[in-house]
């Protein structure tokens, strides 16, 4: 398989914050700090994420990868830079987390993550992806004849009340701030606005390439968590903006709590749920396999929950629009337009907890359209992805007479295997029960030895080279095509 993920999840059981409070970056770190930890921790925990890289799919590959453009990868032995950073001598661990983060993010992988959390037991205790470093303002780029100019607005001012940001900066700071909106910025901390952009914690950003990395970086850089980003208090504190008028305004950073941040957006909006919204975020989390900017998730959370709950109207009838079929998450809905005569389906993710519920409403969806000959309007607003099965089942309403197929290889590694052993057994679900077949039967595999038999070997030069087992079929909607095609068949 060309993808992996790799979430690395490992005890910190010393940070404790109440939830109804708010730090200084240089707070944090100290608090960080004060935790000693045993003899040969580094060592054992470096050790450990080696054994899980074996299943990485890239780990031989971005040793000497292919360069479509000179320089464009990175090349990196992360099995030798993680047993470098092992032996190595730490007096603070927050020093040790921002190397190992360095050194993780070589790969430029934003799916390859590692995340430390404190062990459930504890409730007090918090984990760093849920420390969110907020800052007053939020950075706007504007082309303007011919120019490129950066402002910076009053942060957040949608999603919280104006006392919470008093609360969080200060009177003066949020009037200063809110008084040179519209003034054009001559520099941040000494350096060219959008350099200082595109520079802000660039050894943590995943991203290879350069305008995907400022992009990045630009939108999340506000509520981004010290997980993902662990950097010195000197980078988050007393940050000066000078503007091209020559006055100035000098902010830092502060670090909240997730669930305090949340609590404020309750207090702003009466449609918000606080429970609902954790839930969303986690699921939004799951589902791009990376840390979510939390303001996007905010309004994009909104906006969903403005769509799936909020009466819909044809204005020009006046009467409510009704849909034929709602999945149980509301996150996918079809009906049929008499009016307009067109097949409308809605969809705004592809990741559902209960997938026997979606594809339960998706075959009823399909059957709906199947009765008339409209055409079909999809409507994507608001989708933040999710599983490939769902996009493929999704592709079948289109193009039912197409059948989608993948052409898939695992790295030759015992965690792989292993792996697979676990989900062969279980046989738990549509996903897995039609997704490996052997490309030359076209049947699925019984087990995991079957697909380990054979392997290729791909030379990537200098030594370097990726063994994987022959390329099999990944088909997701087999099973899911036979089922439609009888429940037609039942319906004629």
């Amino acid at each position: 398989m060309k993808a992996a993920i790799i979430i690395l999840s490992l005890f910190l059981p010393f940070l404790c914050i109440k939830d109804v409070q708010h730090y200084t970056p240089t707070k944090v770190i100290e608090m960080i700090n004060t935790w000693k930890v045993p003899e040969n921790y580094y060592k054992n925990l470096t050790n450990n994420l080696i054994e899980v890289l074996d299943r990485y799919v890239f780990l031989d590959i971005i040793k000497n990868p292919k360069q479509p453009f000179p320089d464009y990868h990175t090349k990196v032995d992360l099995v030798k830079e993680l047993k470098q950073l092992g032996n190595q001598k730490y007096d603070e661990f927050y020093k040790f987390y921002q190397d190992l983060r360095e050194k993780t993010n070589l790969a430029h992988d934003a799916h390859f993550n590692t995340k430390f959390t404190s062990p459930p037991s504890q409730e007090t205790q918090i984990d760093l992806s849920t420390l969110r470093m907020i800052m007053p303002v939020d950075y706007k780029i504007k082309k303007e004849n011919e120019s490129i100019n950066v402002y910076a607005d009053l942060t957040a001012t949608s999603y919280v009340t104006q006392d919470e940001l008093i609360d969080l900066f200060g009177l003066e700071l949020v009037e200063q701030i809110r008084a040179a909106e519209t003034k054009q910025i001559e520099t941040i901390a000494g350096e060219d606005p959008v350099e200082y952009i595109a520079n802000f914690g660039k050894r943590y950003n995943p991203m290879r390439n350069l305008h995907a990395g400022f992009s990045y970086v630009y939108n999340r850089m506000n509520g981004m968590t010290l997980s993902s980003f662990p950097l010195n208090a000197n980078e988050l504190e007393n940050i000066v903006i000078k503007y091209k008028d020559g006055t100035e305004v000098t902010f830092s950073f502060v670090i909240i709590y997730t669930k305090t941040l949340i609590k404020m957006f309750a207090k702003a909006n009466s449609l918000f749920d606080a429970k609902e919204f954790e839930q969303f975020l986690k699921v939004e989390e799951d589902t791009q396999k990376s840390e979510v900017n939390i303001f996007y998730a905010l309004d994009r959370y909104y906006k969903i929950k403005l769509t799936t709950e909020k009466p819909h109207f044809n204005k020009k009838l006046n009467e409510e629009i009704k849909w034929d079929y709602v999945d149980e998450s509301k996150g996918l809905k079809c009906r049929v337009d008499n009016t307009h005569k067109v097949n409308v389906y809605y969809q705004n993710t592809f990741n559902f907890d209960n997938m026997e519920n979606y594809y339960s409403t998706l075959k009823s969806c399909l059957l709906l359209f199947d009765k008339n000959s409209n055409p079909i309007v999809i409507i994507q607003d608001h989708n933040g992805g999710g599983a490939e099965e769902v996009t493929f089942s999704m592709q079948e309403l289109i193009q039912p007479k197409f059948e989608i197929v993948n052409f898939n290889s695992f790295r030759k590694s015992k965690q792989v295997k292993d792996n697979l052993d676990m989900i062969m057994d279980k046989k738990q679900n549509l996903t897995f029960a039609a997704r490996y077949h052997d490309q030359e039967t076209c049947t699925p595999f019984k087990n995991s030895d079957q697909m380990f038999e054979g392997f290729e070997i791909e030379d990537f030069g200098d030594g370097v080279k990726h063994v994987h087992t022959k390329p099999f079929i990944m088909t997701v909607i087999r099973d899911f095509r036979a089922q439609i095609d009888e429940m037609k068949k039942e319906n004629e």
